[in-house]
């Protein structure tokens, strides 16, 4: 916790390379804890946890401050944004049913909502977005919900707080801004960037870590899986969840060695409770059929859990950046994903009758 101290000092004193040293050194400490086996420390661990998916949004923090102002802003600036409401929705991805577990943790949960506030300020300054601005909703409404955003985030805090009063400062701008976009406005949204410093997280021992295991298959690079490609491939997969007191919105992604990917989600029935708040999961993968790919290839396997973005729309389209462009975005499907636990490489190989693969 002493570095956590240091690193909001150097934050606010604007040491940003004394900050990112802290942080990286804080990551290290916490991975550390995480890596200790004993049913002791499982409490410890939780919070380990916790604290690095906060360092890590922290540490995105660090480089929009370090790059903000610089030429290459205007093209980084909207990375930075789709990569920290990536990792702020990793750490807090609902505010009924949190990633992480947290439960009863209101400084964690302030800390971790706040971590949003700053993207719609990246999104206003970044060049790259007005295209989306253009042809996909009117600039009234994109501030309208930056504005919804802050209200979101603000309900959080005490009035007399410090952080309080910067949101509602914020939330002020853009109400003028919704009025007139004139340079003044610009000028207040970039102070908000400039003395931007993140909260503090709170750490207690209720937080809980929800987290996947993949068990099978298992890596298999020197023994791919043959099947023929006029058919669904079939794989069995396992997995054990830990910390969830649900589990309607886990699933299964499946990235394919073209990078489309898609995500299969299992039955209720196909997990079974083996402790409280902790399942075996037990199902099988349907690769679709390709008439392409009729080579040795690796696809991706991780577990995710879905969640509905605030603003889905916008959020959807950031999250997706620069992937997927203002007018691909599905609102159909108006759920995002966050990944919850380790990938793994498993290495197929479909093949047609006349050319079928040697076997060894």
């Amino acid at each position: 916790m002493s570095m956590l101290a240091r690193l909001e000092q150097h934050i606010q004193q604007q040491r940003y390379a004394d900050a990112d040293v802290v942080v990286t050194d804080a990551i290290k400490s916490f991975q550390y804890l995480t890596s200790i086996q004993s049913t002791s420390t499982n409490e410890i661990q939780d919070e380990a946890q916790l604290a690095i998916a906060y360092l890590e949004c922290y540490h995105q923090v660090l480089k929009i401050k370090t790059s903000y102002g610089s030429p290459s802003f205007g093209v980084s600036g909207q990375l930075l944004a789709a990569a920290l409401l990536r990792q702020s929705s990793s750490l807090f991805s609902n505010p009924k049913q949190s990633h992480l577990g947290i439960q009863h943790l209101q400084g964690s949960i302030k800390a971790s909502r706040e971590a949003k506030h700053v993207t719609p300020l990246l999104l206003l300054i970044s060049p790259a977005f007005d295209r989306f601005k253009e042809k996909s909703i009117e600039l009234q409404s994109l501030f309208a919900a930056f504005i919804r955003r802050i209200d979101d985030v603000r309900k959080y805090f005490d009035d007399a707080s410090w952080v309080k009063y910067e949101i509602e400062q914020l939330r002020s701008s853009l109400v003028d801004a919704q009025e007139t976009f004139s340079p003044s406005i610009v000028y207040e949204l970039y102070k908000s960037i400039k003395g931007y410093v993140p909260m503090m997280i709170d750490l207690d021992n209720s937080t809980k870590y929800m987290h996947a295991v993949i068990t099978s298959p298992v890596p298999n690079p020197d023994k791919p899986f043959k099947y023929p490609a006029a058919f669904p491939g079939k794989i069995e997969f396992e997995a054990d969840l830990y910390n969830s007191r649900d589990v309607h919105d886990i699933g299964i992604e499946v990235v394919l060695p073209d990078q489309s990917s898609r995500i299969f989600w299992p039955t209720h029935k196909d997990f079974t409770p083996i402790t409280p708040y902790c399942y075996k999961l037990q199902t099988e993968l349907h690769i679709p059929e390709t008439n392409i790919w009729t080579e040795p290839g690796s696809i991706i396997l991780r577990m995710v859990r879905s969640f509905t973005p605030d603003l889905p729309e916008l959020d959807l389209y950031i999250l997706n950046y620069p992937n997927a462009g203002a007018n691909s975005i599905d609102l159909k499907d108006r759920t995002a994903s966050v990944v919850i636990s380790k990938e793994i490489q498993y290495t197929l190989w479909p093949y047609y009758l006349h050319n079928r693969p040697p076997i060894r």
